[in-house]
């Protein structure tokens, strides 16, 4: 679950995403918890955004889920992959 957070107006030039827990569902319909390195917990994307005054602004973060999955060392780990970010007004 992602949560949606109010920004001052201004220019951005980042956004940073904190991973507590995550999980996924296997084909056979198990879930299973995703392992997270500590270096992983904090996804940045480094793209250049404005929140102009009046206006909504949308970021939406596309993430290449089948290539942010691993199973390593007997357990899932998650590397995410962002592949862009979106920004919609």
């Amino acid at each position: 679950n992602l949560s949606l957070t109010k920004l001052a107006i201004g220019k951005y030039s980042e956004v940073r995403v904190y991973i507590e827990n995550s999980n996924a569902i296997l084909e056979n319909e198990e879930v299973v918890n995703l392992d997270i390195s500590e270096k992983d917990k904090v996804v940045r994307v480094v793209q250049d955004f404005t929140i102009a005054q009046g206006k909504n602004t949308n970021l939406i973060m596309d993430f290449d889920a089948q290539h942010s999955v691993y199973f390593e060392n007997n357990k899932f780990v998650l590397k995410p992959d962002v592949i862009k970010l979106l920004v919609n007004k």
